[in-house]
């Protein structure tokens, strides 16, 4: 059964949340990660913040907000303030309102593991070409059964870290990912 191209990043996602160790942050919320991200932090012990900028999702998800899971609703993704104090185990990033890179490199320091959704090519808004050679560790996964043409496999899912080693997960998923 194909893998809808929306949820591309679910089984990457599951991954590495079932790794981490600690707080999770989600910069855009997502009908398919949102509520797997929550069962996953409550099933560890984990607190999640989940930032998003539309209404739909946010009213969407909002059964979802609990003890250890806030959803926070801002104007733009840009406006979420992470401190100089913050870390987390793990961030997902798949917004939609400004450069996902600014994001990912705000959080290179803070968190191990960087999860990344739509990095192809074809999505150069989100900033990703200012990534190259920034992180120690990168992984693109590219599932092969979402190809729409000789040349495209659409959406691309990276993981991005400066202190973890990701050959496991490169190891888990060896017809997708690529260094």
């Amino acid at each position: 059964m194909p893998l809808d191209p929306y949820a591309s990043h679910i089984p990457i996602l599951a991954a590495v949340a079932s790794r981490c160790a600690g707080r999770i942050l989600e910069i855009g919320a997502g009908w398919y990660s949102t509520p797997m991200l929550h069962g996953i932090a409550a099933a560890r012990g984990f607190e999640i913040t989940t930032v998003e900028t539309h209404q739909f999702y946010y009213y969407l998800l909002a059964d979802l907000i609990s003890e250890f899971h806030e959803i926070v609703m801002v104007s733009k993704s840009a406006d979420y303030f992470i401190s100089d104090s913050d870390i987390f185990g793990m961030a997902f990033i798949d917004n939609d309102d400004c450069p996902r890179s600014d994001f990912i490199l705000k959080l290179k320091d803070k968190c191990p593991f960087i999860i990344a959704h739509d990095t192809q090519n074809l999505a150069p808004n989100y900033g990703f070409n200012n990534l190259d050679g920034v992180f120690k560790y990168r992984v693109d996964f590219k599932f092969k059964y979402l190809q729409i043409d000789s040349e495209s496999v659409l959406p691309w899912t990276t993981v991005f870290s400066d202190s973890e080693n990701l050959d496991w997960l490169r190891k888990a998923f060896p017809e997708h990912g690529e260094q």
